[in-house]
């Protein structure tokens, strides 16, 4: 049976969201979530709103009905994976959705809120010191918290993970959630995961729901790879995967950075014992120069700063040299471009075949955004986003570290 309303305990996930441009006035959203597990469930409220995320979520317009719209599971086509589309939603205008449940009481009882999502996507976080934490939704900016994170930001399976120091780890989702009142060294998304490197505590893992801990030994480093894997680098026990169940010992060498790119592949940079790359089977050499950085980019790309030897980029069978300049950071966008800031000479984009220059000034951070947009601090002349055609300036503030800002 339900408690009373917005005080059950078991919250809905919404798992996916699609966008389906109706016509050149309208979309239509479909949103997808995990069923309620209680047995008196009679159906769900689907809410929605416009502007900003959180409460009240009073949207109007939708063919189905103002917000709530109220769907008895009757009215779903398979309530075991329940699904539901809504209609004639304006075009290009960013909605936030949130599902609750109801019971066959009279009067019934309903759940707590999922959390929420959008059709926006592209969320933006943004760390500015003494103004706070804040979001970027596409459209506007809204304050998360006044807490400053005493480290990074990492987004994870649509949310937003922050160590906030005495006050603990945090998740941003719609509300905040307390992860745990430990610190982390480091963290690492990975599939729908978070890895967080708890120091002397070990390694732990939480999907969503639960910690798990994984390890006692304590990473020097870590990176996402593969389908849905975890490489670790734990210093004199050397590199190990974890595939979510199991570990495997991949190499007694320390990776000085790690890649991955391509067809589930794994780069790592060993220093003077050169560039090596994991096919999830076998190790291959494939350059004995020590590159300064790496990236995976585009269809099945990785691209190397080889310093003095210049920037390359290696498709799986060959090297191709596509810059003598040397870059002070990159990383791949959109669909098959590689960003690079070559600092007194601009910022730069490289398609595969051609470069072209998208801005003279000289970044301090640049970060891939959503599906196609470049987001990029110019320190005095604040922060921008690039979408492939346009630049829009987001805010003069500038975010307080080089992992003070991150998509999710």
């Amino acid at each position: 049976m339900f408690r009373p309303i917005r005080s059950i305990l078991i919250i809905l996930f919404v798992l996916a969201i699609s966008v389906t441009t109706a016509s050149a006035q309208t979309t239509s959203v479909t949103l997808a979530w995990a069923p309620n597990s209680e047995p008196d469930l009679a159906g769900y409220y689907i809410y929605y709103k416009t502007g900003t995320c959180g409460e009240p979520y009073d949207g109007t317009g939708a063919l189905q009905g103002n917000s709530p719209i109220k769907i008895p599971l009757g009215q779903l086509s398979d309530p075991n994976h329940p699904e539901y589309t809504l209609n004639q939603l304006a075009d290009q205008t960013v909605y936030y959705f949130v599902v609750s449940a109801y019971d066959n009481e009279d009067p019934e009882n309903e759940s707590d809120y999922s959390n929420w999502v959008s059709n926006a996507n592209d969320h933006l976080g943004a760390d500015f010191g003494p103004n706070g934490l804040w979001a970027y939704d596409e459209s506007s900016w809204y304050k998360l918290t006044s807490w400053d994170p005493e480290s990074g930001l990492t987004g994870w399976a649509n949310e937003l993970a922050c160590d906030f120091g005495s006050n603990g780890l945090w998740s941003y989702s719609g509300p905040w959630a307390k992860l745990s009142s430990w610190n982390p060294g480091f963290m690492e998304a990975w599939g729908n995961d978070l890895a967080v490197d708890f120091d002397s505590n070990g390694l732990w893992n939480y999907d969503g729901a639960s910690w798990k801990k994984i390890t006692s030994w304590s990473p020097s480093s870590m990176t996402s790879w593969g389908s849905n894997d975890l490489a670790v680098d734990f210093g004199s026990n050397g590199l190990w995967t974890y595939n979510g169940t199991v570990w495997a010992k991949m190499s007694s060498w320390n990776p000085s950075s790690m890649a991955s790119w391509g067809n589930n592949e794994l780069a790592a940079d060993f220093g003077s014992n050169g560039l090596w790359n994991y096919d999830d089977a076998s190790w291959k050499k494939i350059t004995p120069w020590d590159p300064s950085s790496i990236t995976g980019w585009g269809n099945n790309e990785l691209a190397a700063d080889f310093s003095s030897n210049g920037l390359w980029s290696y498709d799986g069978a060959s090297w191709k040299k596509i810059t003598s300049w040397d870059p002070s950071s990159m990383t791949g966008w959109g669909s098959n471009e590689l960003a690079v800031d070559f600092g007194s000479n601009g910022l730069w984009s490289y398609n595969g075949t051609a470069w072209a220059k998208k801005s003279s000034w000289d970044p301090s951070k640049i970060i891939a955004s959503g599906s196609n947009k470049l987001v990029v601090d110019f320190d005095s002349n604040g922060l921008w986003s690039y979408n492939g055609t346009s630049w829009t300036k987001l805010t003069s503030w500038n975010p307080e570290n080089p992992n003070g800002m991150e998509g999710w």
